[in-house]
């Protein structure tokens, strides 16, 4: 759940963003970035999310953009997060992007 979400404020676009980094942070780690819980599992979480750094994946050997891919999905400040414009223009996905120019593929 986004850092915006646990402080009571409405859903928003941003949210989403924060949504996709927590992803494919899982989906490269392998693991939630952040610990199990038990039954006070949202105020633990809140607190969690508001204190400690916010997960990265500067300890792996992953390429430098999905780095900085992930560190712009999870800023707190909704209003500093990237946007899905940004991402979708964003050098990690570019680089992956090889059918935008190519005859033979149906472009969207």
């Amino acid at each position: 759940m986004s850092p915006e979400r646990l402080d009571g404020k409405d859903y928003s676009f941003p949210s989403d963003i924060w949504a996709l980094g927590i992803i494919i942070y899982e989906m490269v780690t392998g693991k939630n970035p952040y610990p199990a819980m038990g039954a006070d599992k949202a105020i633990i979480l809140n607190e969690v999310v508001k204190k400690e750094q916010t997960p990265n994946l500067d300890h792996l050997n992953v390429s430098a953009e999905l780095k900085d891919f992930i560190k712009r999905c999870l800023v707190k400040d909704p209003d500093m997060r990237e946007s899905s414009f940004g991402l979708l223009n964003h050098p990690f996905i570019l680089m992956y992007n090889r059918f935008a120019q190519d005859d033979d593929h149906i472009t969207w």
